[in-house]
């Protein structure tokens, strides 16, 4: 999750992140960190993805 705001406190970062945010970006921001925290979203999202699968499999393998 990727969290877009325009009040970056210390609050507002703590509850995103306590919610599942994975990257917190505020406003104003430049494209090339933007680009960044879209990247690293991304890959985590593909890593999680791949253990579930990777989970999932091994579930399946065990069981028979």
């Amino acid at each position: 999750v990727l969290v877009i705001t325009g009040y970056g406190s210390g609050q507002n970062l703590q509850e995103a992140s306590r919610l599942g945010a994975g990257e917190f970006i505020t406003k104003p921001f430049n494209v090339p960190d933007f680009i960044k925290s879209v990247n690293k979203s991304l890959q985590r999202r593909t890593q999680n993805l791949r253990l579930k699968d990777f989970s999932l499999y091994n579930s399946l393998v065990v069981r028979n």
